[in-house]
């Protein structure tokens, strides 16, 4: 995640001439960011906070192991919808 924000933030800041950055160009860059990083991990940070309510309740950590080690291939897709399991985007390779 922290590989993906960076990356989401160079590219808002190399889209500007360093020359050319103002107070208010700054702020849109600051904006765009802000729209890029909801648009990129909000679904993650939604799912994670799932996850993690189910991991501290005994009465859904129980259930929810005793899927995942019938199914493991269910945790992988946990994973996957999460955005967990996506490779990276082109650009940063």
């Amino acid at each position: 995640m922290a590989l993906q924000s960076a990356t989401l933030l160079a590219d808002e800041l190399t889209r500007e001439s360093p020359a050319m950055i103002t107070a208010r160009v700054a702020l849109n860059v600051q904006r765009r960011y802000r729209i890029a990083l909801h648009q990129a991990f909000s679904r993650r940070r939604r799912l994670a906070a799932l996850y993690a309510h189910i991991a501290m309740r005994p009465h859904l950590a129980r259930p929810a192991r005793a899927l995942f080690g019938r199914w493991p291939t269910l945790l992988t897709e946990a994973a996957r919808l999460a955005g967990k399991a996506r490779s990276s985007p082109p650009h940063c390779l």
